[in-house]
């Protein structure tokens, strides 16, 4: 059964600062940002990294890269302050548009199915790192705790654990999210629109 999560209990504000993740390489032909081999975990390919801008991947495994929020392709940055400028709308629709979404060619935002099987391949939390680790054996990918922007100012908080969107969404205000963090399991759950989440994308 999902979780609905219609606000964050616990909040610890830091200092992620995503924009600082998203570097690309010099040599084009070794730009990190642009490809990504992926991992195999059940019958679908995942990035093994974040997404940083439209269309680029950050360059590490533990970079958190840029915030969005749901169905839009729009990247923010987590400063811990109130973002200037911050689009507090609430979002429509009840898929993610092919046309907002972040992901690099070839990649697309997961649904609820894809994320549900990863959770069921395994997790486990690195409380040194701050992350989970998701499959089984040498097929595992790592996805960094990095919080989420409040929906009202744009706030980073929450770092201590992770959100991530998922494609589909609930009737109204509540997409659906891939939520994990220490001493909780890793579930899927209802969370509102207009807060900021990460982006994992899986192979199309």
């Amino acid at each position: 059964m999902r979780r609905i999560l219609y606000s964050i209990l616990t909040i610890t504000v830091g200092l992620v600062l995503s924009g600082s993740s998203c570097n690309t390489e010099t040599n084009p032909k070794d730009d990190p940002t642009t490809t990504d081999v992926g991992v195999k975990i059940g019958e679908v390919i995942w990035a093994t990294r974040n997404v940083c801008e439209p269309g680029k991947f950050v360059a590490k495994p533990e970079d958190p890269g840029k915030f969005y929020q749901w169905n839009s392709d729009r990247a923010w940055s987590g400063t811990g302050a109130t973002i200037p400028g911050w689009d507090a709308t609430m979002p429509t629709g009840a898929d993610w548009a092919a046309e907002n979404d972040p992901c690099p060619e070839g990649w697309r935002v997961p649904t609820e199915t894809q994320m549900t099987a990863l959770i069921a391949d395994g997790y486990v939390w690195d409380n040194t790192k701050k992350q989970g680790t998701f499959g089984v054996g040498a097929h595992t990918i790592l996805i960094p705790a990095a919080g989420c922007l409040n929906y009202e100012d744009g706030v980073l908080s929450s770092t201590e654990a992770a959100y991530y969107w998922i494609s589909t969404s609930e009737v109204g205000a509540m997409g659906i999210i891939l939520a994990f963090s220490n001493g909780t399991p890793a579930y899927v759950g209802g969370f509102v629109k207009s807060f900021g989440c990460p982006i994992r994308c899986v192979k199309k």
